[in-house]
C-alpha cells in the first residue's frame, strides 16, 4: 500500500501535479497554510499568492491547482519581481503589434494565459 501511494505521488509530481498530501510540514503555520489552501482549491475563484521569496508559493500554489477542479486547466506562474515597471501591464494583460516601441507581435497576457 505504501508502495502504491508513493507510486502514484511520484507519477502526479512527473505530471506536473501535486497535492498538499505531497507536502510534510511539522510548523502550525505551515498546517494553517494548507488547510487554507485545501479551501482554495474546493473554490472557483483567482487565487493569489503573496510572501517572501523562497517561502514555497509556487508549491502552495501547485498544490492548490494539483487538488481541486484546476487540475485540467493550464498552470501559469508570473514572477512579479522580475518583470521591468515599464512592462508589467503589457506583459499581464497583453498588447497589439506596434502598440510601443519593441512590440513587434500580438501578445495575449498572463492573465488569458491563465
Amino acid at each position: 500500500e505504501a508502495i502504491e501511494g508513493e507510486v502514484k505521488r511520484t507519477s502526479r509530481k512527473r505530471g506536473g501535479l501535486r497535492s498538499f498530501r505531497d507536502m510534510i510540514t511539522h510548523s502550525p503555520a505551515m498546517d494553517r497554510v494548507i488547510r487554507l489552501g485545501q479551501k482554495a482549491a474546493a473554490s472557483h475563484i483567482p487565487i493569489l499568492i503573496e510572501g517572501e521569496s523562497g517561502v514555497g508559493k509556487e508549491l502552495v500554489a501547485r498544490a492548490i491547482q494539483g487538488s481541486g477542479d484546476r487540475r485540467s486547466k493550464p498552470f501559469v506562474t508570473v514572477n512579479c519581481g522580475a518583470i521591468p515597471d515599464n512592462l508589467v501591464e503589457s506583459i499581464l494583460f497583453g498588447h497589439e503589434k506596434g502598440s510601443f516601441t519593441g512590440a513587434t507581435d500580438k501578445h495575449t497576457g498572463k492573465f488569458v494565459e491563465a
